[in-house]
């Protein structure tokens, strides 16, 4: 298993795996809502972390396949509140059609982005994750990672 940044290459098959896992969470979630061009979308904006100095993209690579990738990016706080600069893990997008083969790929690619954030200096990171999903909670729970708020969503 080898972790690497993503190239353009690599973005059509990342794009089928977060269009699979996003069209999971929309019908879960009824906040998410795909448009028609969600993928095509979805491929441009991660052609453009490629060359974003404030953004960690990485791919892991198993046996010539590509389960998974994971974007960090780095974000300034609230004024006034230490730490100044913490690390987004953005997405991680993963081939939810295989688990044999992301097994440990989420492991891999969080120690890897971890390792990018330390060269960046920095001390936190923040994951968003789905209320509905208490698996994921448990994940990033047992990786270390604690409660700290809630976010509320509206429609107006």
């Amino acid at each position: 298993m080898t972790v690497r940044p993503v190239t353009v290459a690599d973005i059509p098959l990342l794009a089928e795996f977060w269009y699979d896992g996003m069209a999971l969470r929309s019908q879960k979630q009824t906040a998410i809502r795909l448009m028609p061009d969600a993928m095509t979308r979805w491929s441009a904006y991660a052609e453009s972390l490629i060359d974003d100095s404030d953004v960690i993209f990485l791919a892991v690579e198993l046996e010539n396949d590509l389960p998974g990738c994971i974007i960090g990016r780095v974000e300034k706080n609230i004024p006034g509140v230490l730490p100044e600069r913490y690390g987004l893990i953005e997405q991680v997008v993963i081939d939810m059609h295989n688990p044999h083969k992301r097994q440990n790929t989420i492991t891999e690619l969080l120690d890897a982005l971890k390792a990018d954030f330390r060269r960046k200096a920095i001390s936190h990171i923040m994951v968003h994750v789905p209320v509905y999903s208490s698996v994921e909670q448990g994940f990033w729970r047992g990786m270390g990672l604690k409660h700290v708020e809630d976010t509320f969503w509206m429609e107006l």
